[in-house]
C-alpha cells in the first residue's frame, strides 16, 4: 500500500511538473523570438542608414546637409520591422498548412525564425538598391518619391520638382542673378545647417542658399495623383 501511495504521489509530482517545463519552453522561445526581432531591428536601422548615405552621397551631399536625423532611419525601421513580422507569419503559416497537408511535421516557431532572418537579409539588400536607384532617377531629371511598404513609409528620401528665388536687396543681387540662371529641372533635397539643398539635374550640382536669404521656395508635390505638373509624371515610385 505504502509503495502504491508513493508511486500515486511520484505520478502526480510528474504531472504537476510537466505543465511548468511547458511554460518554461514556451517563455524561452518568447524570449527569443524578442531577442531575434530586437536584433533584427538594429540590423535594419543600420542598413537605412546606409541607404540614406547611398542615396544623398551619389547627389554630392551628406546627411546633415539635408537635415535627415536619426528619427527617420528609427521610425523606418520600426515600420520595416512590422512589415516583416506580417509577412513572416504569412509565409511561416504557409509553410505549416503545407506541411500539414502532405503530412509532413514542421515546427512553427522555427520555421518562422528561418523565414524572419531570410525576410530581413533581402530588405538590408534591397534598401541599398531602392536608394541607390532613386538616386539615378534624379540624375536622369526624375522626381523620387519615399518608399513605403504595406502603408508604412520605410525609406523617407524625396526629390521635389523645386522653383527658388532668393530677396532682392544690393548684397544679394550677384547671388539671385546666379539663382536665376539655374538650369531645370531643379530638385528640392531638404535643408539642414541653415541652408536649403537642392540639385540641378542638367549640370549634376547640388546648389546651397542660406535658408535666411530665400524669398521663395516652390515644390510640385509629386505624391499625389492630381498633380497638373508634367513632370510628375515621371516620379519614381
Amino acid at each position: 500500500m505504502k509503495n502504491e501511495s508513493a508511486k500515486s504521489e511520484g505520478g502526480r509530482e510528474d504531472d504537476v511538473a510537466r505543465p511548468s517545463a511547458s511554460g518554461g519552453s514556451w517563455l524561452d522561445q518568447a524570449q527569443k523570438v524578442t531577442a531575434a526581432v530586437a536584433l533584427s531591428g538594429v540590423l535594419i536601422f543600420g542598413a537605412l542608414l546606409l541607404a540614406y548615405g547611398q542615396f544623398y552621397r551619389e547627389l554630392g551631399v551628406s546627411l546633415n546637409d539635408v537635415g535627415v536625423e536619426y528619427g527617420k532611419a528609427l521610425g523606418g525601421a520600426a515600420g520595416l520591422t512590422i512589415v516583416l513580422l506580417i509577412s513572416t507569419t504569412v509565409v511561416a503559416a504557409g509553410v505549416w498548412f503545407a506541411a500539414d497537408r502532405v503530412r509532413r511535421h514542421v515546427s512553427f516557431v522555427p520555421t518562422m525564425f528561418c523565414t524572419f532572418a531570410l525576410l530581413t537579409l533581402i530588405a538590408a539588400v534591397s534598401l541599398a538598391r531602392w536608394a541607390n536607384a532613386r538616386a539615378s532617377a534624379v540624375k536622369q531629371g526624375k522626381p523620387v518619391e519615399s518608399v513605403r511598404l504595406l502603408g508604412f513609409e520605410i525609406l523617407s528620401i524625396r526629390a521635389a520638382p523645386a522653383v527658388v528665388q532668393v530677396a532682392q536687396t544690393e548684397q544679394t543681387s550677384k547671388l539671385s542673378k546666379s539663382v536665376e540662371a539655374l538650369k531645370q529641372p531643379l530638385f528640392y533635397l531638404g535643408q539642414g545647417r541653415g541652408q536649403v539643398v537642392l540639385y540641378e539635374q542638367p549640370t549634376q550640382h547640388a546648389i546651397f542658399i542660406p535658408l535666411s536669404l530665400v524669398a521663395l521656395l516652390q515644390t510640385s508635390n509629386c505624391e499625389t495623383h492630381r498633380s497638373p505638373d508634367k513632370i510628375c509624371r515621371e516620379v519614381k515610385k
